[in-house]
């Protein structure tokens, strides 16, 4: 769903150099590369050789062969923003090396908050409306449920992060869609009511009643005569979670989107804290240098 080229989310001359961008910046994230490394990393699109030289051009840092080495290309410090960790090409190891160089070298402590992507051109200018459905509110629902279980559990604690951190991508790009806020809107205005109006404190309910993200993330359902917390209640547990840092973060970012779209005075009487965890970003800083650590005591190890 997040390929450009196969969405045409760009009309015009310039799409194809767009998406060609997008992919040089991802590659390079991972590592730095020489040409013939790019070259085989884009093996799955057509390349014009010199459209590619000038997106590297634009792009990253060329610098000189050496005596043993060869030539390559490093992203330079302000494209590391676009970095996507949800890059359909990456795999799983080159995903996570792409990750730990985001946070030390890009200095993108957050690069898991997403936000939504740009509209969409016919004919899937529409496609976004399927995160406005009851069914998919269910299905974060069971998902948060999950990772409420996971992370509690030593064993299973960094699945539980990680399909969390996911979840609440979703969530996100959900919560700041701005196409479907402005329908939102729209509806509000010819009833005469606000958006804030349409978020109620608690409900029970035995399904969904309504498309609205604002109301259902508040709803109670009810299965079996048994009462399951609600997706926001189930994010006030997750912000306490110890040794998940990025999932705190996201939860963190989750009600930030929450609140700018809703009632803010509801949720400072609820004492909830807008701002990022000091302490889990410390946390994930820590992790990593240690992480890095041990790669330099492997890697003198095995020169030896």
């Amino acid at each position: 769903m997040r390929e450009r080229r196969n969405l045409r989310l760009m009309e015009g001359s310039d799409a194809q150099d767009k998406c060609l961008q997008y992919d040089v910046i991802q590659w390079l994230c991972v590592r730095d590369q020489t040409y013939s490394q790019l070259c085989r990393a884009l093996s799955s699109v057509s390349v014009d050789h010199q459209k590619l030289n000038a997106t590297l051009e634009k792009v990253a840092v060329y610098h000189e062969p050496k005596v043993a080495d060869r030539g390559y290309y490093e992203l330079k410090p302000e494209y590391w923003k676009e970095f996507d960790p949800l890059f359909a090409h990456y795999y799983l190891n080159e995903m996570e090396e792409a990750e730990d160089r985001a946070v030390k070298i890009g200095k993108q402590e957050q690069y898991w908050r997403l936000k939504a992507p740009p509209a969409a051109g016919a004919p899937y200018d529409r496609l976004s409306d399927l995160l406005h459905t009851k069914a998919c509110h269910l299905f974060l629902l069971n998902v948060l449920k999950d990772v409420m279980h996971l992370v509690n559990l030593d064993s299973s604690a960094t699945c539980g992060e990680a399909l969390g951190v996911v979840a609440l991508q979703m969530l996100a790009v959900l919560l700041s869609d701005v196409r479907h806020l402005n329908r939102i809107q729209r509806i509000c205005d010819c009833s005469k009511h606000s958006v804030s109006k349409f978020i109620p404190t608690a409900q029970v309910q035995e399904e969904f009643s309504t498309e609205n993200i604002y109301v259902n993330i508040h709803v109670t359902l009810r299965k079996h005569s048994e009462s399951h917390p609600s997706m926001y209640q189930m994010l006030m547990q997750l912000q306490q979670v110890n040794n998940c840092s990025r999932l705190v973060d996201s939860v963190n970012y989750v009600l930030e989107l929450l609140s700018l779209s809703g009632d803010e005075r509801s949720f400072a009487a609820e004492g909830i804290s807008l701002q990022v965890n000091s302490r889990a970003v410390e946390a994930l800083k820590r992790r990593l240098r240690k992480e890095l650590r041990q790669k330099a005591i492997l890697e003198e190890f095995a020169a030896k």
